[in-house]
């Protein structure tokens, strides 16, 4: 049986537009399958069915939902997933509210058709990978059910490895693990419980594995790796990373210290690089400006006391 060809998808009610965008993408990446939808229900429903796109085009203001809210449905599900928000009334705040939702970039309508194919290009490989991140836990999770011992400090020159392939993604993942362990500090963590952030920090965009667990000593912020094994209490970390401190995050809608403190500093560390990173068709917030977007939802997507021990590393650092 052959392989289904894996998917990149478009969500745009346009007809012009959405089938402009589609025949660019036919034309360009002839191994996906490109799926155009008209609405927010339709992609649900395909998801429903299996459907795993590797990257998709979502209009922010579709007929029946807003983009935010798919995003975070497709994202709950297909985590690897690298999502771009389309959008014709096009402000910071609007591009700052699609990264807080996941989404890998927000651009504005019209838009050059060539911003289109590089864009993609970017997404694809970043989807690439986050891929690889998850199958080389799902690697370590093997190993470990076999009774066979794996060093985690091997992760980063592995990951070291992945992200100086690529070209588009400028060690992202290295970035983010610097801010995380820095506010990990602020917040006096234990030398042990350090290493667990760097690893977290690293895999932060990793795919879904099975098996969840309440890992109760990942709540509190410590934790004892006799109890539970190290890739448990990471892939727990990680898939809290999208909740919000008020409990309108995914995908449990969970809030407040009830997320595990790992995930409340990687979801601001995470913030706040993709806020400061430069695009291709966009410049970085200055890191002032940053900041402030940071604040304005300390209480709503980030923890308050997470958000003033950043302000004060920037301060510190003479950044702000």
């Amino acid at each position: 049986m052959t392989k289904p060809k894996e998917s990149i998808i478009i969500v745009e009610d346009n007809q012009d537009f959405g089938n402009l965008l589609l025949k660019t993408l036919s034309a360009q990446y002839t191994e996906y399958d490109i799926v155009r939808f008209k609405s927010a229900a339709e992609v649900v429903e395909k998801i429903r069915e299996g459907l795993k796109p590797v990257c998709g085009w979502i209009d922010i203001i579709l007929p029946d939902s807003h983009g935010t809210e798919l995003s975070k449905h497709i994202l709950d599900r297909q985590p690897e997933a690298k999502l771009i928000a389309m959008t014709g009334f096009t402000s910071a705040e609007l591009i700052n509210e699609a990264l807080r939702y996941g989404f890998l970039d927000c651009i504005a309508k019209p838009f050059r058709i060539d911003f289109a194919r590089e864009i993609t290009q970017s997404a694809i490989e970043r989807y690439l990978i986050s891929k690889r991140k998850t199958l080389l836990i799902q690697d370590v999770k093997m190993m470990m059910e076999g009774g066979q011992n794996f060093q985690f400090s091997s992760i980063f020159s592995l990951i070291a490895t992945l992200e100086k392939q690529s070209s588009v993604l400028e060690n992202v993942s290295f970035q983010i693990t610097e801010l995380a362990l820095k506010l990990g500090s602020a917040m006096k963590l234990s030398e042990s419980d350090m290493k667990i952030l760097r690893y977290a920090a690293l895999l932060y965009d990793m795919g879904k594995i099975p098996e969840e667990e309440q890992l109760d000593d990942v709540k509190r912020g410590s934790v004892t790796t006799t109890a539970f094994t190290v890739f448990k209490i990471i892939l727990y970390i990680i898939r809290n990373i999208y909740e919000w401190f008020d409990g309108t995050g995914f995908p449990k809608q969970i809030k407040g210290e009830n997320i595990p403190q790992f995930s409340r500093i990687i979801s601001a560390a995470h913030g706040y690089t993709y806020l400061t990173m430069d695009r291709r068709y966009q410049k970085a917030l200055p890191e002032k400006e940053a900041f402030e977007e940071i604040k304005a939802y300390s209480g709503k997507q980030y923890d308050p006391n997470i958000v003033e021990a950043l302000g004060k590393i920037l301060k510190k650092e003479k950044r702000i």
